[in-house]
């Protein structure tokens, strides 16, 4: 077995790797969907948009569930955080509605299921690992101000949920044996974490009902370079959105 201090090193990192795939393989089916125009044929069926996305989003929550179910019975078995578990799934929770209403955003961006895989796992992974090693580096290495501090943590801690939810995690993990949950909970602990991780999933999820309007989906498309196969002639990215009156 591992010793403890290598667990408690490694845990962190691979809870961000694999929620991250996870959650990151969600995109392809959207995007198969779309350019397979399966979901256009639905819409004009008469299936609401609302009705279609509803159903892809309860398929993903039942199957990140399970995933989280065995991850929390990993926990119990090692005796993982198992004195703040409350918080580790409240965790889990944030996470799942942080990301996959910004993945589903972003879905519209993308041709290619693979390459949007691909790189929401870099944003998930590389990107929210690096903040991770910068900050601590940056902050261990340099007098930096107070407030500046605060304002580079706070900005990865809201745009990079694998970010506040790694920071977190090592949070309960460093100072769980003397703070309760109410002290983990606190601003300065975790509680920053929870409510900007939060703030980020709603942000993420009108910016996705807002793509569902056709001027919209016009001025992003005026603004993303549309790529458009020669062999298959595939229709520009966000050009079947469903349309709501």
């Amino acid at each position: 077995l591992l010793p403890s201090q290598v667990i408690d090193v490694l845990l962190t990192p691979l809870l961000i790797l694999i929620f991250a795939m996870v959650t990151s393989t969600f995109v392809m089916f959207l995007i198969e969907e779309r350019t397979c125009q399966f979901a256009h044929q639905q819409f004009l069926t008469g299936i609401s948009p609302i009705t279609f996305y509803s159903a892809s989003f309860i398929y993903d929550a039942i199957l990140y569930s399970v995933i989280c179910i065995i991850f929390l019975f990993i926990f119990i078995a090692f005796q993982w955080m198992t004195n703040h578990l409350k918080i580790v799934i409240l965790f889990w929770f944030l996470y799942f509605v942080s990301s996959v209403p910004f993945i589903y955003a972003v879905s519209f961006l993308f041709a290619s299921p693979s390459k949007a895989n691909v790189l929401l796992i870099i944003w998930q992974v590389i990107v929210s690992g690096a903040a991770l090693l910068a900050v601590f580096l940056i902050f261990m290495l340099f007098a930096i101000d107070a407030k500046v501090k605060s304002v580079l943590t706070n900005i990865f801690l809201f745009f990079l949920p694998s970010y506040a939810f790694g920071s977190a995690i090592i949070l309960i993990n460093t100072y769980g044996m003397i703070l309760d949950d109410e002290k983990l909970m606190e601003w300065d602990q975790c509680g920053k974490n929870a409510i900007l991780m939060a703030a980020f999933g709603v942000c993420s999820f009108t910016l996705f009902v807002l793509l569902q309007f056709k001027f919209v989906r016009r001025f992003m498309s005026q603004l993303w370079t549309i790529r458009r196969s020669a062999n298959n002639n595939v229709q520009p990215v966000m050009g079947d959105l469903p349309i709501c009156q």
